[in-house]
C-alpha cells in the first residue's frame, strides 16, 4: 500500500516537471530500442534497469544522457551528484537505528533514478526517516571527498565519518588526508 502511495507521489511531483512530449522525446534519444521502459524510467523516478545491467557502462551513459537532457541548467559540475556517488550510500549501512537498512536503500534508489532532480534525490536521502539523521553530512562529507579525488570505494565508512563528532575534527581521516596530499575541506 506505501509503495503504491510513493509511486503517485513521485509521479505526480514529476508530471508536473515534465511534459508528455519531453518523455517522449528524452526517451527516444536516450534509451535507444528500450523507450517504452525509459519513459517508465522518468515518469516514475525509477532507477536505470531496462536489461542495461549486463554492460556496466551502457546505464552511466543512459543515466548522463537522461540527467543532460531533463535537467540542462543544473547546478555546476563541481556540485552535481554524480550517479557513481552512490558508493556513498554506504555511510548508512550498520545504523544502530536502522536494523532494515531503509535509508541505504532509499539513497540508493535516490542516487540511481536519473529523472529525479539534484535537490529531490538530496532532499529523500537527507529526510529518509521522520527524525534528523546526522549520517547525511557524512554523505555529503564522502561526496565532498570524491571530488577531490578520494577513492572512497576502498575506504570504510568509520574512515572519513564519525556520527558521534564533527567529521573535520576526525583525526584519523586527517593524518590519512596530510599524508596523501590532499587538503582538508
Amino acid at each position: 500500500m506505501n509503495l503504491v502511495l510513493l509511486i503517485f507521489l513521485v509521479a505526480g511531483t514529476l508530471a508536473t516537471s515534465f511534459t508528455d512530449e519531453k518523455i517522449e522525446a528524452v526517451a527516444a534519444k536516450c534509451c535507444v530500442r528500450k523507450e517504452e521502459c525509459c519513459r517508465e524510467i522518468i515518469r516514475f523516478g525509477l532507477p536505470v534497469r531496462c536489461g542495461y545491467e549486463k554492460d556496466k557502462e551502457i546505464p552511466k551513459i543512459i543515466y548522463k544522457c537522461l540527467q543532460k537532457e531533463l535537467f540542462d541548467k543544473e547546478q555546476e559540475e563541481k556540485q552535481r551528484v554524480e550517479l557513481d556517488d552512490v558508493n556513498c550510500c554506504r555511510v548508512f549501512i550498520k545504523d544502530r537505528f536502522d536494523p532494515r537498512g531503509l535509508c541505504e536503500t532509499k539513497c540508493k534508489t535516490a542516487m540511481e533514478s536519473p529523472s529525479l532532480s539534484e535537490t529531490v534525490k538530496l532532499q529523500r536521502i537527507k529526510e529518509c526517516s521522520i527524525v534528523e539523521n546526522p549520517r547525511f553530512q557524512c554523505f555529503n562529507q564522502c561526496r565532498a571527498l570524491r571530488r577531490e579525488g578520494m577513492k572512497i570505494e576502498v575506504m570504510r565508512p568509520d574512515e572519513y565519518c564519525n556520527t558521534t563528532t564533527t567529521t573535520t575534527h576526525h583525526p584519523q581521516l586527517q593524518k590519512k588526508m596530510l599524508h596523501r596530499g590532499h587538503r582538508w575541506l
